[in-house]
């Protein structure tokens, strides 16, 4: 009887290709991904070439922002998140009301040139604060921090990072903001034809403390 020698067979990790390119804003997409079809599939190279590149930002919720014990005078807590990769092509979430609130919102963010270091740039505003010095619009940023992109796809940065305030007090570290971004693929410009290189589904996270 001949005994036959079965070798196991090596995984390839596809190759990745970075595309230079200014940055666009797409919808963001479904909790859900949908990859591609079995139907549709073709050679990674050409997948790579077809697909966009994007950064999926996920924003979950801040704490320790406006303490009470602080800023006693703060009555209306109504909060949103402003973020941007260039300073023109800002995005926000919706509002949301509490000590500690929570916008677990998404979004996409082209990049259309992966340069060495990008940085995600993100503000927690308050609203309705006329009585603030200082605020004809009533929106007074409350903390702010400069976070930057994980440049390689598989990856995802998850945690909360400190945020920094700025007011008449001087610059100090208050609260924190709890967030997660990775690299993805993309294609398609909406909701409903938006499309994933498979492979990007899959991936470990970097937990930030």
């Amino acid at each position: 009887m001949t005994t036959k020698t079965v070798l196991p067979i090596k995984k390839r990790k596809p190759e990745i290709q970075a595309q230079k390119c200014s940055i666009t804003r797409v919808s963001a997409p479904s909790p859900s991904p949908k990859p591609l079809n079995n139907a549709n599939q073709k050679s990674k190279s050409i997948l790579t070439e077809e697909f966009k590149v994007a950064l999926h930002v996920m924003i979950y919720k801040a704490e320790g922002i406006d303490n009470p014990a602080n800023y006693p005078s703060v009555n209306n807590r109504a909060y949103n998140v402003v973020y941007w990769l260039k300073p023109d092509e800002e995005a926000s979430t919706k509002i949301a009301v509490g000590v500690n609130p929570e916008w677990n919102q998404d979004d996409m963010v082209v990049l259309e040139n992966l340069d060495d270091e990008v940085f995600l740039n993100v503000e927690v505003q308050r609203f309705d604060s006329l009585l603030d010095p200082g605020t004809s619009s009533g929106k007074v940023v409350i903390g702010r921090v400069k976070i930057p992109v994980p440049m390689e796809f598989y990856r995802r940065k998850v945690g909360s990072f400190p945020l920094l305030r700025s007011d008449g007090n001087g610059n100090r570290l208050e609260g924190s903001i709890l967030l997660a971004m990775r690299l993805q693929r993309i294609k398609g410009d909406s909701e409903s034809t938006l499309q994933y290189y498979a492979d990007d589904l899959f991936f470990e996270d970097d937990v930030v403390n």
